[in-house]
């Protein structure tokens, strides 16, 4: 029985039917006037477990709002990790909504004077760091894309996946 409701049920309403069983054994009075007094608050706890889930929806909701359009900037090379293949590039992104709350980025760059595809990838928004974050894997690289906004302003990094040394830094501004 326990294991069906268990599979069925919320994790809540398990919960409480645990707790009322186990009260109703102890003193079947004592059960009654706990549970007119525990069911307020038990109503309390659901509703603010809710609207906490509900706050962190609507935070990344937000900001993926604030995330979506184009954006015009500079990707530098941090000089630790400079090394024969890295170039300071001007860049263009363009973000678009994505499916689960998440986004894709197309990422341009300038070369000779004409704008060239560089990569796309699909970022997630990290609701604890206030971030836009992208792992990516190749059979040769490992590496993380990071950004952050603050208005019309929109700075990144990418760091080395295996030994976290920043690579490169990103500022850009918003296109109206």
């Amino acid at each position: 029985m326990t294991s069906s409701l268990r599979r069925t049920s919320p994790p809540g309403v398990w919960i409480a039917r645990k707790l009322s069983i186990a009260m109703r054994r102890l003193n079947p009075m004592r059960f009654r006037a706990r549970l007119l007094l525990g069911t307020p608050l038990l109503i309390l706890l659901l509703g603010a477990v809710s609207a906490t889930a509900a706050d962190v929806g609507s935070d990344a909701e937000i900001a993926r709002h604030r995330i979506v359009g184009e954006w015009h900037g500079t990707s530098n090379c941090v000089p630790a990790a400079r090394h024969a293949a890295c170039r300071d590039e001007e860049v263009f992104y363009t973000f678009a909504p994505a499916d689960r709350g998440d986004v894709t980025l197309r990422a341009d760059k300038i070369a000779d004077g004409k704008r060239v595809p560089m990569y796309a990838a699909r970022f997630h928004y990290d609701v604890r760091r206030n971030r836009w974050t992208s792992e990516i894997q190749t059979a040769r690289a490992h590496a993380l894309w990071s950004y952050t906004i603050a208005g019309d302003v929109m700075s990144g990094t990418l760091m080395d996946g295996h030994t976290h040394a920043l690579m490169r830094r990103v500022s850009a501004k918003r296109q109206r």
